[in-house]
């Protein structure tokens, strides 16, 4: 069995990633098959716990402005002539 220990600051800049949360699915898969065993202080818990809502509110912010960027992308390059607009943003609150 691996064991490891990962900084407060480390969990944190991970949650708040796209790619992250893959990582996160990943080391889950593994220590719920007794693969991989975390050694979690406390410390980076009650932290995590603490910066959770913002760190939602943060990665929903960047989602939204990610697919901004594309539905931009799609306008400006990769509609066909007379195909129409791309439908509205739909809100996620």
């Amino acid at each position: 069995m691996l064991h490891r220990l990962i900084d407060t600051s480390v969990w944190l800049d991970v949650a708040q990633d796209i790619e992250g949360q893959t990582l996160i699915v990943i080391i889950r898969v593994l220590a719920l098959n007794g693969r991989v065993q975390l050694l979690v202080p406390q410390l980076v818990i009650d932290e995590v716990e603490r910066n959770h809502e913002r760190d939602e509110a943060e990665m929903t912010r960047s989602m939204s402005a990610h697919f901004r960027r594309v539905r931009t992308a799609i306008d400006e390059h990769g509609r066909k002539p007379g195909s129409g607009p791309v439908p509205p943003e739909r809100s996620t609150t």
